[in-house]
């Protein structure tokens, strides 16, 4: 099989994963606090990541073992980290609001806001990012306010919040990955986020081993599948994939999220929140049309 069919089958099974993890942070709130469960399933991904970031320096060559200084990695994994910290606390949070398909698709707004702030940033942007914003904003109301405005809840905000830090986190990844070594960065970012929520834990919310043995497979499957084995299933299909069909390929994890929710959770969509899931997908589609199109 071709490079490039593995790197796509690799970027899908990452997309599987994370579509199912929504169901296990969900599932995991009915067990610990947002802060315990992010800290302990944050840490356990960091971990998780220890052997490769051994054997991949094992591998590497000598002049290619250090991208960077160790201050330049410890201030990108800071900063990553902080952003990925508030990703994982709306969308913690979020999702015990709402349900796990109505999150996903929200999430995924981050494929639309990541190239507005882009052009913030003086980057030029393609036609087809402003019609996919209408486009969205119109499946997001379809969405979240089919039943009037009074439905519209506190968690669909909270992870319209996360699908913003996730753009934040996006491009405080790509400005840090060309400097430094991404296994690591990677790794040591999830060890900044359990270090962030243990005290907010410690502070806010209590603890009990009963409660940790009683959410384990949600809090392994959020950990190391998620965290662990999903980002680097990402990591390695990148590597074989164009950035283009990678972007297309991880807007799945919608899909299959939507799909986990419904297996799992049995949620039901009501008509018009699968119409408007369906809008926002297709505004997600055509927000991957190449800048080169510009006229």
């Amino acid at each position: 099989m071709k490079k490039s069919n593995w790197g796509r089958i690799l970027l899908i099974l990452s997309t599987i994963i994370w579509g199912c993890g929504l169901v296990a942070q969900k599932s995991g709130m009915d067990y610990l606090g947002p802060f315990w469960f992010t800290a302990i399933r944050c840490t356990l991904g960091g971990l998780s990541l220890f052997p490769l970031v051994y054997f991949a320096g094992k591998r590497r060559l000598p002049d290619e073992k250090e991208k960077a200084d160790r201050k330049t990695t410890v201030k990108a994994s800071l900063i990553c980290g902080l952003a990925l910290s508030a990703l994982i606390f709306f969308q913690q949070v979020g999702i015990s609001y709402t349900s796990v398909g109505k999150a996903g698709f929200i999430t995924a707004l981050y494929i639309i806001i990541t190239p507005l702030l882009e052009r913030l940033l003086g980057k030029r942007i393609s036609k087809y990012i402003w019609i996919s914003v209408v486009i969205a904003l119109a499946g997001l109301s379809m969405l979240t306010l089919s039943s009037g405005v009074e439905k519209l809840t506190i968690g669909d905000f909270l992870m319209l919040c996360g699908a913003f830090a996730n753009s934040v986190q996006i491009l405080a990844i790509d400005k840090w990955v060309q400097k430094v070594d991404s296994v690591k960065l990677s790794c040591y970012q999830f060890l900044v986020v359990g270090a962030v929520n243990l005290p907010l834990a410690l502070i806010f919310e209590t603890f009990s081993w009963e409660a940790v043995v009683a959410g384990a497979v949600p809090i392994i499957y959020a950990g190391i599948f998620s965290c662990g084995i999903g980002y680097t299933l990402q990591a390695v299909g990148q590597q074989y994939t164009p950035p283009s069909q990678t972007s297309l390929l991880l807007s799945l994890e919608t899909v299959f999220t939507l799909l986990a929710g419904m297996l799992f959770l049995n949620e039901v969509m009501t008509a018009t929140e699968y119409a408007g899931c369906a809008v926002m997908f297709a505004a997600i589609i055509l927000s991957q049309k190449q800048p080169d199109k510009i006229k």
